[in-house]
């Protein structure tokens, strides 16, 4: 964990302070603390915003390639030195933006192979995904897909960034999918079908709309 400081004029402060609890008293718990609930409020106005926050951030991470793909729970490295948890990296990789650099190096730490790859899909890939659905693609969800994350079917860095691969999941099922493990197939015309771990099978149709742009 790490704190975050910001003076500011005491009125300043207060309405700041004013705002995030007033959002955060209406958000459920889901078990977390008030002031917990407040932290990830502030953390919600200041990321989903980037237009008005100059640059975007840059977080580098070290992680195991089986840590990104959920086969085990080796944690990340920070380059500041910190560990970061495998769930948490994982939840990093489903933030606009996020750009992997894989370095492959032989067991004496030599590097072999430098290759950059995007997670985030192209602007109109990304356009023509939530045109094609316009919900979350899990049944009976009807979170509009403007807002939601782009999930990749099979995960990246496997599975492609093209729409073929791709299906708008809002924040709470993308974590739900990870956490469960459940298996998304899209078809060719778009098609989702959704296997949970128990067994059972939801399909979700898409709209129809023009060639994709891939």
């Amino acid at each position: 964990m790490a704190a975050l400081k910001c003076e500011q004029p005491v009125e300043i402060a207060k309405m700041m302070y004013a705002r995030i609890d007033r959002l955060a008293r209406k958000e459920p718990k889901n078990g977390r603390s008030l002031d917990a609930v407040r932290a990830d409020v502030l953390a919600s106005l200041v990321l989903e915003e980037p237009r008005s926050a100059g640059s975007k951030a840059l977080i580098q991470v070290a992680v195991p390639i089986t840590a990104l793909l959920g086969v085990d729970e080796r944690p990340g490295q920070l380059d500041t030195g910190q560990l970061l948890p495998a769930p948490v990296v994982r939840d990093l990789m489903s933030h606009p933006g996020t750009v992997f650099h894989r370095l492959l190096t032989d067991p004496a730490g030599q590097l072999l192979e430098y290759s950059p790859g995007i997670y985030r899909p192209k602007a109109e890939v990304d356009r023509f995904i939530r045109t094609r659905h316009r919900t979350c693609v899990m049944p009976c969800c009807s979170h509009p897909s403007r807002s939601c994350d782009v999930d990749h079917a099979v995960a990246w860095p496997e599975g492609k960034s093209t729409g073929t691969n791709l299906g708008p999941l809002d924040r709470r099922h993308h974590r739900y999918k990870h956490a469960t493990k459940a298996k998304v197939v899209i078809a060719d015309d778009g098609t989702t079908t959704i296997e949970t771990r128990w067994g059972q099978t939801y399909t979700t149709k898409p709209e129809p709309v023009e060639e994709p742009p891939f």
